[in-house]
């Protein structure tokens, strides 16, 4: 099996997922005040009238958090950043870096860490976004027949809806062509980040 590493891998997470998120979710000296559910769905964008983009603002902040900003940098990138672009992610990281110490002096404030220190806490978080990717994916990808009532999820039901989850993923394998591929390029990033 191609990758039987990451089955081993993912079954235990699964044994100690919630343990596991607390860990990544420990308070560290990078924590700020997050957004918890960064993706594509979750982020606006206003464009000029050339097409260009001029502003962005993040929906659905219910769930914001004091954490690690390597979590929602994460979330984001391995949920909705193609394999094929994350090749540039020390390139995405140092304009993160740079965006953040601009503000960072704007407020009069210290640089509170450097690129290497961000580039070290991002990969320490690497599990999280692993996790959270190989949900969402599925999510993301679904066609409108495909999607899931996620009352169920909130009602008293989650251990029931996380088997649905995970039997409507496995029925979407066969019949939606962008969940193979995608779910592909997560595993080869877990085998290339992870020692597994």
């Amino acid at each position: 099996m191609e990758y039987e590493s990451v089955c081993r891998w993912f079954k235990i997470m699964a044994s100690r997922g919630c343990e596991i998120v607390e860990e990544q979710l420990n308070k560290t000296s990078f924590d700020v005040i997050c957004h918890g559910y960064c993706f594509t769905s979750n982020i606006l964008f206003r464009y000029n009238e050339e097409g260009q983009p001029v502003e962005v603002m993040l929906l659905d902040l219910q769930i914001c958090r004091l954490s690690s900003l390597a979590i929602d940098l994460n979330y984001f990138i391995f949920s909705s950043i193609p394999r094929s672009e994350r090749k540039n992610l020390e390139e995405y990281l140092s304009l993160y870096h740079s965006s953040f110490m601009q503000v960072m002096a704007a407020g009069g404030c210290d640089a509170p860490f450097s690129r290497e220190e961000l580039s070290q806490e991002f990969k320490k978080k690497n599990t999280y976004g692993f996790m959270y990717a190989s949900i969402l994916i599925p999510i993301l990808v679904a066609e409108a027949q495909d999607v899931l009532d996620f009352d169920s999820a909130t009602d008293g039901r989650s251990k029931d809806f996380v088997e649905e989850l995970k039997q409507n993923a496995m029925k979407m394998l066969a019949s939606n062509q962008l969940l193979k591929p995608r779910l592909k390029d997560l595993f080869d990033d877990i085998v290339e980040n992870q020692e597994l």
